[in-house]
């Protein structure tokens, strides 16, 4: 039988477990699934959100740094990376290849990229429609 994973480890204080519940509730409020096995873990505590979501979110954080630097994704490539995201997530529900947490957390992090990269495309493209 195997053993269950624990999201928090063992001989945890109840103030750390509380605070921990907390951001969970977050990372659920959020739409993310939360399992275990597709989650990471840092020190033995389950992150609030799923490896795919934590990509998302760490890459909609480095696209707003390339933004504020200047540096910008051409259009097809944003769309790629959310094709990418999509592709590993479709490999894996039809059973064809299994992922794993470091394909979940590199996916998301350049869809999240391309993500904030094509909102910015979308202000660009309402501000020229204001100003014409």
């Amino acid at each position: 039988m195997q053993e269950q994973i624990r999201p928090f480890p063992r001989g945890a204080a109840p103030e750390q477990i509380k605070r921990w519940a907390k951001w969970m509730r977050r990372g659920d409020a959020s739409g993310c699934h939360q399992l275990p096995e597709r989650s990471l873990f840092l020190f033995g505590w389950q992150m609030p959100v799923c490896a795919r979501c934590q990509g998302i979110l760490m890459g909609q954080i480095v696209g707003l740094i390339l933004i504020a630097a200047q540096v910008h994704m051409p259009f097809w490539l944003c769309l790629a990376s959310l094709a990418l995201l999509f592709v590993d997530w479709f490999i894996q529900h039809i059973g064809l290849l299994p992922s794993n947490n470091v394909k979940r957390l590199l996916s998301g992090l350049l869809a999240g990229v391309g993500q904030v990269n094509i909102l910015r495309y979308a202000v660009l493209w309402l501000v020229s429609l204001c100003t014409n």
